[in-house]
């Protein structure tokens, strides 16, 4: 007669808690779910870093002659500090602060870059202004490309495409005659740890 052989118990069917049940997660799983948070919060802190600026924002104000200059597409910081503009412009007028801002909002570039009708290179960025020196001379049109430097901000323009060019009515084709030019251009401005790329539009004329 055979005798019955006694049934294996294992661990597992009473109360047994693999590590994975008893704490939630293997020391594996818990690693691998760190670096993912750890790399979900360096993407999160690019991204925001990519949407601080530096933007380009209005000149304070125009010049007495034709300057070259150049300009780009308004972004929400343009309009604020538009606003702030127009605030402390006018004080205490209502009137004048509404045409101010009307006249801005009417616009839908922003002119940030100008050469003073000379070698007074000046850009404005988050509402400020910087004076900028050329570090490289443009042989050709449109002349305000190359690389500038300023008190903590650096400025290349590059990248020109010719967009419209208008002469004087019955002059030679030669850039004495140019009355109006527009060029496309890229710009990057490094401003310390921040770095911003767009596109602008180069003016020159009369």
């Amino acid at each position: 007669m055979h005798r019955l052989r006694k049934k294996r118990e294992f661990p597992e069917m009473h109360g047994f808690h693999s590590p994975s049940t008893e704490h939630g997660s293997t020391p594996m799983i818990k690693s691998a779910a760190a670096v993912v948070a750890v790399f979900g919060m360096c993407v999160s802190a690019s991204l925001a870093h990519a949407e601080t600026g530096p933007w380009p924002t209005a000149l304070s104000k125009g010049s007495d002659c034709a300057a070259w200059t150049i300009s780009a597409k308004k972004t929400e910081v343009a309009r604020r500090a538009e606003k702030s503009y127009c605030e402390a412009h006018n004080p205490g007028d209502q009137s004048k602060r509404e045409a101010c801002l009307n006249n801005a909002n009417a616009k839908k570039l922003v002119e940030f870059f100008t050469n003073r009708c000379g070698t007074d290179y000046v850009i404005a960025l988050d509402g400020q202004e910087w004076p900028l020196k050329r570090l490289s001379s443009a042989t050709k049109p449109p002349y305000l490309t190359g690389r500038y430097v300023g008190d903590g901000v650096r400025v290349t323009v590059e990248s020109p495409r010719l967009l419209s060019k208008e002469y004087e009515a019955g002059e030679a084709h030669t850039e004495a005659n140019v009355v109006s030019a527009r060029y496309s251009v890229k710009v990057q401005v490094v401003q310390g740890r921040r770095t911003n790329r767009f596109s602008g539009e180069v003016w020159y004329g009369r």
